[in-house]
């Protein structure tokens, strides 16, 4: 549902989206189904789809025909710093990676309990895998981690940027 004046452009740029969605998402799916199993996951895109429903009933209830949007008046932040935008990156840069690593380390931990119940769920081992790789394959996971915690930083700043602008310094 998109108002008629603007449904070129919102057509455009929701189908760019959802096909960014497709590309991003299909690696990820594949070693959550790889390290969890295709029950569990299944069960995990159900509960990850529900917010999603929630949001859309919020924005779109149910039998509306023409959405109408209301343009919010400004929340007269001030602009941020060039230095605020450096400590809002580096803030997202650690949590997105430390979001990574536990991650990474989680699903690798799976996917150990379950080729072996004896061996236990040892997510810090794994954890502690991804600083010392050996092997192309750890490699890149740790090149993974390291590269989500950077795209996290960057998007963190650039958020800050869009909803406050940036100061001339």
């Amino acid at each position: 549902m998109t108002q008629k004046r603007f449904s070129a452009t919102q057509y455009a740029l929701l189908t760019s989206i959802f096909a960014l969605g497709r590309v991003v998402t299909g690696p990820i799916a594949g070693v959550l189904v790889d390290a969890m199993g295709w029950g569990p996951f299944f069960l995990v895109s159900i509960a990850l789809a529900a917010p999603g429903l929630v949001c859309l009933h919020r924005f779109v209830p149910l039998g509306t025909r023409e959405p109408v949007f209301a343009v919010e008046p400004s929340s007269g932040m001030q602009p941020a710093r060039r230095s605020a935008l450096a400590a809002r990156g580096i803030a997202g840069a650690v949590l997105g990676l430390a979001a990574a690593a536990a991650t990474a380390g989680a699903l690798d931990a799976i996917k150990i309990w379950r080729a072996n119940h004896d061996l236990g769920f040892h997510p810090l081992d794994s954890i502690a895998a991804l600083t010392s790789p050996a092997g192309v394959g750890a490699w890149s996971e740790t090149l993974g981690v390291i590269l989500f915690g950077i795209f996290a930083g960057l998007g963190a700043a650039a958020l800050t940027a869009a909803r406050r602008g940036v100061a001339k310094d």
